[in-house]
């Protein structure tokens, strides 16, 4: 009888064993979802006529600068120098002086008042209805003065001139092309923010978007650390006028660039 009740109780256990073991659900294998790369809006531009350029971002950065080295400031008034108390204050002067440009050749060719259409070259063809090249203040004197590396900043007046930001992203990334056609580093600084009708703002906020995702790591991104609730500039760095920086907002810039730079993901200093 022992014996009896004993192969029982070793079959019950044993078939418990195996029913735990042979029934266990185990969790499906998830694949995981697949990279999707970011959407980059379809550029162009109907008043330009100036060869193609790429809307892909670039897989040869950072580009490798050797010393010394050629930096050009291309740009409107913020890149002149516009708003500080001096030139040694603005965002350009105060890159000219640190060491991380320290075995750089500078050269500032930017210019108060001025759009992205008057930095292309001569060479375009641009439609009437909008500025033209300046030969003195476009990529053709940068090509001039053998830029290595452009610094370009046409923060807003493009959009207060009614320009709709693909227009002005078009420009830019024809300035990229052919600069990066020449073996040109280029640096872009976003659009700033500014006191003007609400529309207007739209834009600049609109060309961040464009030219984010195409320029990724050469990518200066300065508007949301400079504007106001209301989308206008903070007054902690409007000079004043609603559109230009004081000290404090070109040194925010001046440290924004500096960040970008020392990362190495855009360019590599020598």
């Amino acid at each position: 009888m022992r014996l009896l009740f004993s192969l029982l109780v070793s079959s019950l256990l044993c078939a418990c064993g195996s029913t735990a073991t042979d029934t266990a659900v185990l969790p499906p294998v998830s694949n995981p979802l697949p990279v999707t790369p970011p959407v980059v809006p379809l550029i162009a531009n109907g008043y330009v006529q100036c060869g193609e350029f790429s809307l892909q971002a670039a897989d040869n950065l950072p580009w490798t600068l050797a010393a010394p080295s050629d930096w050009v400031v291309l740009g409107s008034s913020s890149a002149a120098g516009a708003g500080a108390t001096k030139p040694e204050n603005s965002w350009a002067g105060l890159l000219r002086a640190d060491e991380v440009s320290a075995d750089a050749v500078w050269h500032n060719i930017a210019r108060g008042g001025y759009t992205s259409y008057q930095a292309l070259s001569e060479s375009c063809k641009v439609d009437v209805l909008r500025k033209q090249p300046d030969a003195e203040h476009n990529i053709d004197k940068a090509l001039q003065l053998s830029a290595d590396l452009v610094l370009l900043s046409f923060p807003s007046n493009d959009a207060a001139l009614g320009y709709p930001a693909v227009e002005t992203a078009a420009n830019i990334l024809l300035l990229r092309q052919q600069l990066a056609d020449e073996n040109i580093a280029l640096l872009v600084l976003s659009a700033q923010p500014r006191n003007m009708a609400a529309d207007k703002q739209q834009q600049l906020v609109e060309l961040n978007r464009l030219l984010k995702p195409v320029l990724t790591d050469c990518f200066v991104d300065i508007y949301a650390s400079l504007a106001a609730v209301d989308g206008g500039l903070s007054a902690q760095y409007d000079f004043g006028d609603g559109v230009h920086l004081n000290d404090a907002g070109h040194q925010l810039v001046f440290d924004a660039i500096k960040q970008v730079l020392l990362s190495g993901k855009c360019v590599e200093l020598p």
